[in-house]
């Protein structure tokens, strides 16, 4: 029964968000999608399917329970991938106004809608928006390819028509560009996560809470699954799995 319930769960979300669906619902909103008694701001020729998720409250929405259920109120947060902000706006109803929001980006044609749905809808003017790609390259920057929407575009791949050069950050440089110490990550930078978690590895010596997105990273030859994603995260920081919700999980230190 739960199976069946399950696939009919998938069919009704498959018939909802079809391209059809998403482009009729960003036409008649004009590109400004009721989400959880906010409208964002979307690409006007971006992906529909996107949208659709947007309007029937699916977009992210693993994240968004765990972020309600798991982060600190009390503490600073980083953002990695923030996307449309729709995210970002979740964590700044769920934290304390006094607090910071580092919201970072590396894709430059979705920064001026992720400012102008922060403009809109944060309470707080303690954030900080930041164009930067996560990388331990050594190099300034990196290529992005854009892709047809904002959750696939992809990094470090060989420059050809659609790449532009994008800055490189580092968790530890954000933390102390921004003066923070004790924080809180919230990371969806598909498939970007390894190498964080391997090179900077002592910056989680002061994270209360990290949210993460996990996926199929490749990283020195190695292909790493959710599940040994989760194993290479408390071998290398303090953190340990609390939760999981679809492929978004939270970790917070051991006691």
């Amino acid at each position: 029964m739960t199976h069946q319930r399950t696939s009919l769960k998938s069919l009704v979300t498959t018939i909802l968000c079809q391209p059809l669906v998403g482009r009729c619902i960003g036409w008649w909103y004009a590109n400004r999608i009721p989400h959880r008694g906010r409208r964002f701001q979307v690409p006007p020729n971006g992906d529909p399917k996107i949208v659709a998720w947007l309007f029937w409250g699916i977009y992210e929405s693993a994240e968004i329970r765990l972020i309600n259920r798991h982060l600190p109120t009390d503490g600073d947060v980083v953002e990695l991938g923030s996307s449309l902000g729709v995210v970002t706006c979740q964590i700044d109803a769920a934290i304390d106004a006094a607090r910071k929001i580092v919201a970072v980006e590396p894709n430059p044609t979705i920064l001026p809608i992720l400012r102008q749905n922060l403009q809109t809808h944060a309470r707080r003017q303690n954030y900080q928006v930041v164009q930067g790609a996560i990388s331990y390259c050594g190099s300034p920057t990196i290529p992005l390819e854009i892709g047809s929407s904002n959750l696939t575009s992809r990094l470090g791949v060989a420059p050809n028509d659609r790449t532009v050069d994008v800055p490189t950050v580092t968790l530890s440089q954000l933390l102390s560009d921004h003066r923070i110490n004790d924080f809180s990550l919230v990371c969806d930078i598909e498939g970007a996560e390894a190498a964080l978690f391997d090179r900077d590895s002592a910056a989680f010596d002061r994270c209360q809470c990290l949210i993460i997105e996990l996926h199929h990273p490749e990283y020195q030859g190695q292909s790493l699954t959710p599940e040994s994603l989760v194993t290479w995260i408390e071998s290398r920081t303090p953190l340990r799995l609390v939760a999981t919700d679809g492929r978004a999980a939270a970790f917070k230190p051991q006691h």
